[in-house]
């Protein structure tokens, strides 16, 4: 079974319905580092299934979904104001110690 990796998922919605929708279902899926982007650590079949959902929830013409692999969330330059910086509320313990985890790989890489 492949490892999971990670990656950065970015977003540009038209329409803010869709794109509530969209963030309410990656939000479960990754830690938001800001509105419209999100780390995601996932094998790649699950990668596979987040993108077929978000597929699904945008308009193919008027929206914008990119995802980009990247080698550790602490590779990531990161400058200004940071989401992590305020106080996070997560609605589930996995995704309260994704955020905790993510936080201490950034501090590892930018601390």
């Amino acid at each position: 079974m492949a490892q999971p990796s990670w990656y950065l998922l970015a977003y540009d919605i038209q329409v803010q319905s869709r794109r509530q929708r969209v963030h309410r279902y990656l939000s479960g899926q990754g830690v938001p580092m800001q509105k419209s982007v999100f780390f995601i650590h996932a094998r790649p079949k699950a990668i596979r299934g987040i993108l077929a959902e978000v597929e699904g929830l945008i308009h193919r013409r008027q929206d914008d979904v990119r995802i980009y692999p990247i080698s550790h969330p602490s590779r990531v330059w990161l400058h200004g104001y940071n989401a992590f910086a305020a106080p996070h509320s997560t609605k589930n313990s996995a995704g309260a110690r994704l955020v905790g985890a993510v936080k201490n790989l950034l501090r590892i890489g930018h601390g």
